[in-house]
C-alpha cells in the first residue's frame, strides 16, 4: 500500500520522508530534517542523528504496531544509511528550503506562470503547491514541457514524441527550467 506513496509529512517533527520505490529505487527512503530541528542537530555525529529519525519514521507507523502487537517491529532492519548535513556542504551551503506548517502555498500558481508571451517560465519548489524536493522535481518538468511549446515545429515534435515515449533517460526537472528566451 505505502510502495507507492511518495512521500510522508511527520506532522509533529519537521520531517518529510521520500518513498524512493515511487521513483524506481526500491527499498529505499530519504528522510528530510528541516529547520529548526535540523539546527539543533547540527553538532550531532551522523550515529545520533540516525536512531532519532528512525525513531521518528517508527512513529508514523505506530497504529500498526498497536493492531499488530506491542512487540512489532514497524520497519524493516536498516542495512545502509548516510547522513548529509546541509549546512557542511559545499554544494549547498545550506541552501535547503522548508515550509512552516502553518505556510501557505496560495501563491505558488502566481509564481509559477510564464512571463513574456511563455520566453521566460519559473520553476522550483516554491512554485508548486506543497512540494519541496518533490515540488522541485516536478515543476522543472512542468516548466520543461512549457519551453518545449516555444521550440521550432521539428524539435518540438521530436521533443514531444520522446516524451510519450517515456521522457529523456537521466531527465532531472529542473534541466532547461531557467526560461525558453529565443
Amino acid at each position: 500500500q505505502h510502495q507507492q506513496q511518495q512521500q510522508q509529512q511527520s506532522h509533529d517533527m519537521p520531517m518529510q520522508f521520500l518513498n524512493l520505490h515511487a521513483y524506481g529505487k526500491t527499498g529505499v527512503v530519504c528522510a528530510h530534517v528541516h529547520p529548526p530541528l535540523c539546527n539543533q542537530w547540527a553538532g550531532l555525529s551522523d550515529h545520533e542523528v540516525l536512531p532519532e529519525v528512525l525513531r521518528v519514521l517508527e512513529g508514523m507507523f505506530h497504529h500498526i504496531k498497536h493492531t499488530q502487537g506491542g512487540n512489532l517491529h514497524v520497519l524493516p532492519p536498516l542495512l545502509d544509511a548516510r547522513v548529509m548535513h546541509w549546512d557542511n556542504d559545499p554544494e549547498t551551503l545550506g541552501g535547503q528550503v522548508y515550509h512552516t506548517p502553518d505556510a501557505s502555498t496560495c501563491y505558488a500558481p502566481d509564481l509559477a506562470a510564464p512571463e513574456y508571451d511563455g520566453h521566460l517560465v519559473f520553476a522550483g519548489e516554491a512554485t508548486w503547491d506543497g512540494g519541496l524536493l518533490t515540488g522541485a522535481y516536478l515543476s522543472g518538468q512542468r516548466a520543461a514541457r512549457q519551453i518545449i511549446t516555444h521550440l521550432p515545429d521539428d524539435v518540438r515534435q521530436a521533443c514531444q514524441q520522446r516524451l510519450a515515449r517515456g521522457g529523456f533517460p537521466g531527465f532531472v526537472g529542473g534541466v532547461g527550467a531557467g526560461g525558453a528566451g529565443d
